[in-house]
């Protein structure tokens, strides 16, 4: 038996309509896998950062950022 994969935008009216008229037909089998999620860009996991509190911030500018770095050591 064949197989096709079809995938189509769920908002968009008329393929929603075709996915129904195929799901009535029956010598079709459809069988719907869970979308894949998506992405996050850059931005949204540095504002994820951000939100959970793993950004540090150096108001004395680099030096004060690199005397800190030396004395941990």
């Amino acid at each position: 038996m064949p197989t096709v994969t079809i995938s189509y935008d769920g908002r968009n009216k008329t393929a929603r309509s075709i996915m129904e008229l195929l799901r009535t037909m029956d010598f079709f089998h459809i069988t719907e896998a869970p979308a894949k999620p998506r992405r996050k860009s850059g931005i949204e996991l540095a504002y994820e950062d951000v939100e959970a509190g793993r950004v540090t911030v150096w108001h004395g500018g680099v030096d004060e950022m690199i005397e800190h770095m030396l004395s941990e050591e």
